[in-house]
C-alpha cells in the first residue's frame, strides 16, 4: 500500500502530495511531526525498528511520522505513539521547525516538522521499558555516553 505525505512550502502551507517513498529519495519539503515523551528530567527513547527504511536501529524520541493528507497533525500524532508504544495520552504542541538531512539509503529528509510534548507517569515508563524496546533515560546523560551514530538525526 502506498503512502503519501503533504507537501508544502516554506511556511507550511500544503502545495500538494507525494508519494512517501518517492518524497523522501527527491528531498521534498514535506510535513511531519514528532512526540517526545517526559517523565521528570527523563525523556523517553526507543531504539527504531531494524525495519525500518532509514535509521533503522537507532534510538529515537517516542514517536515521529508523517500526517495523511486527509487528517490533522495532532490525530497523526496520537496515531503514531499509539502505533509505536500503545500509549493514548494528552499531547501539547510545542513547537515548528525545519530540518534537512540525508539520512542514508539514498533518503533524504526535507522537513517541517511539529513538535509534541506529553508528559508520563513513572510507573508507565517501567512498564515500557520491559514491555518493548523503549528505554527511559536522562537526555543529558544518554548523549554524553552515546555515538552520535547511535541516534537519529530526525529525532
Amino acid at each position: 500500500m502506498e503512502e503519501y505525505v503533504v507537501l508544502v512550502d516554506a511556511h507550511d502551507r500544503q502545495i500538494g502530495v507525494g508519494e512517501k517513498m518517492a518524497s523522501h529519495r527527491e528531498g521534498l519539503r514535506h510535513r511531519a511531526f514528532s512526540v517526545i515523551l517526559l517523565n521528570g528530567s527523563n525523556i523517553l527513547l526507543q531504539r527504531r525498528s531494524r525495519k525500518k527504511y532509514h535509521s533503522a536501529g537507532l534510538w529515537a524520541n517516542a514517536a515521529c511520522g508523517h500526517p495523511r493528507p486527509d487528517e490533522s497533525l495532532p490525530a497523526a500524532a496520537h496515531r503514531r505513539l499509539a502505533e509505536e508504544m500503545g500509549i493514548r495520552c494528552d499531547l501539547t504542541w510545542r513547537a515548528v521547525t525545519h530540518y534537512e538531512a540525508n539520512v542514508g539509503k539514498e533518503m533524504i529528509e526535507n522537513e517541517i516538522v511539529h513538535l509534541f510534548l506529553a508528559t508520563i507517569p513513572a510507573r508507565q515508563t517501567r512498564t515500557l521499558t520491559k514491555r518493548t524496546t523503549g528505554a527511559g533515560t536522562d537526555w543529558k546523560l544518554f548523549v554524553s555516553r552515546s555515538n552520535p551514530q547511535t541516534v537519529t538525526a530526525t529525532g
